[in-house]
């Protein structure tokens, strides 16, 4: 009687088939993948085309580098100096 290794059994197997994707399913993944990343921005940084006081309490729950690296979104806008102020003063 002879034993036959673990290694000598492993080599005789073959690998499973891989499962292949049609484009309906790749394209269902591609669009869910890109819903997830889109949230995923929304819920992590400001675009710069919010209303300033929505702007604020977001940065107010944010590290105050973060912050400001947010802030520089809205250097163009009208109330840029109050939320700069808001920053500088009430996040240090």
């Amino acid at each position: 009687m002879t034993r036959v290794s673990n290694a000598s059994r492993s080599r005789s197997r073959k690998p499973p088939l891989p499962k292949v994707i049609s484009n309906d399913e790749l394209a269902a993944l591609e669009e869910r993948l890109a819903d997830i990343s889109r949230e995923n921005r929304l819920a992590g940084e400001l675009t710069g085309a919010e209303e300033p006081a929505v702007a604020i309490t977001r940065m107010s729950t944010m590290k105050p580098i973060v912050a400001y690296r947010e802030l520089s979104k809205f250097r163009r806008r009208v109330r840029y100096l109050e939320m700069f102020i808001f920053v500088s003063c009430f996040l240090w």
